[in-house]
């Protein structure tokens, strides 16, 4: 199954909608928010990022994915 065969690629008249909680979804969510991020940036006006609870900064908190990005990216001074 691959959605890009299925359902082509984003655009104006082919738009892709996320619908919020990309995050806190398992280990890879700093991937995901990346890749989407990717594809809001490369479709212009055809993938549109909703917010959900899970991109609130208390939700990151709580569930993980602020300590992910810390762990992935460390900062050395």
């Amino acid at each position: 199954y691959n959605p890009h065969y299925q359902y082509g690629l984003p655009s104006v008249e082919n738009p892709y909608v996320f619908n919020g909680d990309s995050v806190d979804r398992g280990k890879k969510g700093l991937e995901v928010f990346l890749l989407l991020l990717a594809c809001f940036l490369a479709f212009p006006g055809a993938v549109h990022l909703n917010r959900g609870n899970h991109e609130d900064s208390v939700m990151n908190a709580r569930y993980g994915f602020i300590r992910e990005v810390q762990q992935k990216y460390r900062v050395s001074i």
